[in-house]
């Protein structure tokens, strides 16, 4: 599971193809001549806040992996410190649907996202289908390492202070961007033109799945179950004009969830153990999360691509289910 992206008026055929038009949207979506794929698909780049963002290009499987190292996590109480960024995988919209992973050898952290480009004519332009907020996300990933770091662990108390900024002031960085409010937000011409496609390609989506009957709440959020209790929501997101997909994949008893949150937060390195999908906790029921972002103009016009990126996503939270019940036996 991947963002999908096009190239605009470009019929791409072979690999020297992609890298010219690759390079083309990268220098001008980072302002520089010089950002150039090197002959094994690669490029560093260093953003303007300090951090380095790191894009390989797979012409086979025709994705553009790109991953910024945010912070290196304290080894003390290393779990509890896994538990908290996968708080904030959950809250997928902070990081703008990039993954916080952990590599188990460093306890480095990478904030990843992976952008599959289509062979067909262009839906989008140089945006590259949310890569610039991605990377200016990255400076709110590096935030959240730092003050998950600052926080103090009391383990026979089971108390938890912070030293610096607190986690309360650090959760604001998500509440402020979680779009999910009840309130009916102002919305710009384009983005209110992405809105009612988001509206019509999800319906016909459902309608080709056999679900013709799932009607949107009001905040138009669709929501989905099946006979094994899986549950998923499907929204929108204004600000980066993305659709969202959400799965509540199980419960875990709160011993058992910071027993496995290192491993949990390791299969989000590179987003390689999730298929690109996010995996976190929400941290009020205890339940491990599965979400997906896809820009809406990645599946327009035509319905079946989103029905084909929703069923893969259900496919994928049922196969989570199964490995997170495994960890509970």
């Amino acid at each position: 599971m991947f963002v999908v992206i096009s190239l605009r008026e470009r019929n791409m055929t072979d690999t020297n193809d992609d890298n010219s038009t690759l390079d083309e949207l990268l220098q001008s979506l980072l302002d520089t001549d010089e950002a150039k794929l090197d002959e094994d698909g690669c490029l560093s780049h260093e953003l303007p806040w300090g951090l380095v963002s790191h894009f390989r290009w797979n012409s086979n499987d025709r994705c553009l992996l790109v991953t910024i190292p945010v912070g290196q996590l304290n080894q003390d109480d290393l779990a509890a410190r896994c538990l908290i960024l996968l708080t904030f995988n959950h809250y997928a919209v902070s990081v703008a649907g990039g993954a916080l992973g952990i590599d188990p050898q460093t306890n480095e952290v990478y904030l990843s996202r992976s952008f599959v480009v289509s062979a067909t004519e262009s839906q989008i332009g140089p945006s590259l289908g949310g890569l610039a907020g991605f990377l200016t996300a990255s400076q709110a990933a590096a935030q959240i390492v730092s003050a998950v770091n600052a926080t103090e662990f009391d383990n026979e108390r089971g108390e938890v202070t912070v030293a610096g900024a607190s986690l309360e002031e650090l959760s604001q960085i998500s509440a402020e961007n979680d779009e999910t409010e009840e309130e009916p937000q102002d919305l710009g011409d384009e983005t209110i033109e992405l809105f009612e496609e988001y509206l019509r390609l999800t319906a016909e989506s459902l309608q080709q799945m056999g679900l013709s009957g799932a009607e949107p709440d009001e905040v138009n959020a669709y929501y989905l179950t099946d006979n094994d209790g899986l549950e998923a929501q499907i929204r929108f997101d204004p600000d980066f004009e993305e659709i969202v997909l959400t799965a509540m994949i199980d419960e875990l008893e709160p011993e058992l969830l910071l027993e496995n949150a290192h491993q949990l937060l390791t299969q989000n390195l590179f987003v390689q153990g999730t298929d690109g999908c996010v995996i976190g906790t929400s941290e009020e029921e205890g339940f491990v999360t599965l979400t997906f972002n896809v820009p809406v103009e990645a599946v327009t016009p035509d319905a079946t691509s989103l029905k084909n990126i929703i069923s893969s996503f259900w496919n994928n939270a049922r196969k989570w289910k199964s490995q997170l019940q495994s960890m509970s036996e």
